[in-house]
């Protein structure tokens, strides 16, 4: 085991975010969001799958931060309207 210290996570201070994603979020109900960071998975298809599934099933909207695993690069385009996917987002500013 290694001891490596403390880890920050740059803040958010001059994020622009896409503008796709503001107008996800400025929808009526705020969305459940699925943060995978640098975990990867042998199977993403499977997990983004599942999570699809669950959103339609509660009637939600979900982000995906797929981080490292590509989870979300095989949501539809039917589906998009209930998922966003997008790589990272600084977390101080997603969740304020």
């Amino acid at each position: 085991m290694y001891v490596t210290g403390f880890w920050f996570i740059e803040q958010a201070s001059e994020y622009e975010p896409p503008l796709e994603l503001e107008d996800f979020l400025g929808r009526k109900q705020l969305p459940l969001c699925f943060g995978f960071g640098s975990m990867t998975m042998p199977n993403p298809e499977y997990l983004t799958h599942y999570i699809v599934e669950a959103l339609k099933k509660t009637h939600q909207g979900g982000i995906i931060l797929s981080g490292w695993g590509d989870v979300g690069r095989t949501v539809n385009i039917k589906d998009s309207l209930r998922v966003f996917v997008i790589k990272e987002v600084p977390h101080d500013w997603l969740f304020p």
